[in-house]
């Protein structure tokens, strides 16, 4: 098994359908932009002639990419629309409000600020009680964002 930082779902589909297209295909469609890279492709190819042989290798991704966001809504849709057509129609439009309210989300952040500083400050109060006076101010990226670690 070879585990790369991509999506589940292409990840998946790439396994499901390597037989119909070639190694550099495969790795393009399967991973990141940040991990398209020669020696990947070369590993790429080492995998589809070990499928070839008889000793196949299999492609995992273990990052959840927003589904709508990637190529998992088109094969969903063509395989819901052989198994149960409404369902299709359903997830179709369940996925089609989603996409609007991510949008939305993302035009209005600054608006969501105040309140997920809030979750945040109540997150490390949670995570650590014994800290008089500690905030989520104290802890932020390079970016302003707050962040926190609870373990």
């Amino acid at each position: 098994m070879i585990a790369v930082e991509t999506g589940l779902w292409e990840a998946a589909a790439v396994q499901q359908n390597f037989d119909n297209s070639t190694a550099t295909e495969a790795m393009k469609q399967s991973l990141y932009s940040v991990w398209k890279t020669e020696e990947l492709e070369q590993l790429f190819t080492y995998m589809k002639e070990q499928k070839e042989k008889g000793k196949p290798l299999t492609l995992a991704g273990f990052d959840m990419n927003l589904f709508y966001k990637s190529s998992f809504r088109s094969y969903a849709k063509e395989w819901l629309q052989k198994v149960n057509p409404e369902v299709k129609s359903e997830f179709d439009t369940a996925v089609s409000e989603l996409i609007e309210l991510d949008r939305y989300y993302n035009k209005n952040k600054t608006y969501f600020k105040n309140d997920i500083r809030l979750y945040e400050d109540a997150a490390i109060q949670l995570c650590w009680p014994k800290y008089d006076g500690l905030s989520s101010t104290a802890y932020q990226r390079p970016n302003g964002h707050n962040w926190c670690i609870c373990v």
